[in-house]
């Protein structure tokens, strides 16, 4: 009786064992993009020149409430930022770029962009966006915390793609 006993405590120790090893391996965080994933992902072609393009994604941010904070059409950088309510960064920034935001958070985010735009040849030219999103979060006795995330969720990036391509066939 006393083999049978370890032995049923060894089979529980092991499944244990292995619902803790199966449990962590579903809670553990996605794997981030290596850089080739992540400037795929945040680069897309136009079928428009530069100016075009330029243009396009400048109305684009301002329709959709960003403040150009710098941009430079010769090196083709665009910086901006835009405000918004909540604490959840990629579906925040999804929201205030292409819907509602959560209104009534005591916690501020705010969202930084970066456009970069060159010419391929004529008519076609590349853009790419670099989404953060930067969350203040008040803490006890005044004290505040930032905290950056790098937006990597493809579907924020290919709306913001449809839209400058709507807005550049417009024109």
């Amino acid at each position: 009786m006393n083999n049978s006993i370890k032995k049923l405590r060894y089979t529980a120790l092991v499944v244990f064992a292995c619902s803790l090893l199966v449990g962590c391996n579903l809670l553990a965080p996605k794997p981030k993009m290596n850089p080739l994933q992540l400037q795929d992902m945040q680069t897309h072609q136009f079928h428009a020149n530069k100016t075009a393009t330029y243009n396009a994604i400048t109305t684009v941010l301002q329709n959709q409430g960003y403040t150009i904070k710098s941009s430079n059409f010769d090196t083709g950088l665009i910086t901006a930022q835009g405000l918004a309510s909540g604490s959840s960064s990629e579906g925040i920034v999804s929201n205030l770029l292409f819907g509602s935001s959560d209104e009534g958070s005591a916690d501020t985010t705010y969202f930084l962009i970066s456009a970069y735009i060159e010419t391929i040849n004529q008519n076609t030219t590349s853009a790419r966006f670099n989404l953060i999103a930067v969350e203040k979060t008040a803490e006890k006795h005044g004290a505040k915390t930032e905290t950056d995330t790098q937006i990597q969720k493809p579907d924020t990036y290919q709306k913001i793609f449809t839209k400058i391509e709507q807005n550049i066939e417009t024109k």
